[in-house]
């Protein structure tokens, strides 16, 4: 007997705890640059997942064009996020290297920022394989129509 999933109301479910998302984009030099700078990030990725780091909770590298890369990765606060900027040391000479990749303004600055914000609301498809967002976002009790999926 197939069982029928919960169903979650469409629409948006706010953030019951407090989530901050980074996110750094790079415009690299060269094609050939991608294959390098995608090892590091598995590299630190792999480091991340196995090391006792509280406060990570996951990364993505996402690729546009080929040339341009977006490093995305969310995390429980910011002390977290300080603690990794120690706690994992490749993570400062990954970043060296991708500065040194980086294709150059026309001031002859690298392209490169970042920005972080908090998440306040999610829709109701939020899936992930790997993740149990719904019990990330939510504080201890969810209420009573927001009823998270029950993993099988």
């Amino acid at each position: 007997m197939m069982r029928e999933p919960r169903r979650i109301p469409a629409g948006e479910h706010p953030v019951q705890r407090p989530i901050l998302c980074v996110l750094t984009r790079c415009r690299l030099r060269r094609l050939r640059d991608l294959l390098p700078v995608y090892l590091d990030f598995r590299r630190i990725h792999r480091q991340l997942q196995t090391s006792p780091l509280p406060g990570f909770i996951h990364a993505a590298l996402l690729v546009e064009g080929f040339q341009t890369v977006y490093f995305l990765s969310f995390w429980e606060s910011q002390a977290a996020i300080a603690r990794f900027g120690t706690a994992i040391p490749e993570h400062i000479f990954a970043v060296r290297r991708l500065f040194a990749r980086a294709a150059r303004t026309p001031d002859g600055l690298p392209e490169i920022w970042s920005t972080k914000w908090t998440l306040t609301a999610v829709s109701n498809n939020l899936h992930w394989q790997g993740i149990n967002w719904w019990a990330l976002i939510n504080a201890a009790e969810p209420s009573p129509i927001f009823r998270p999926p029950v993993e099988e």
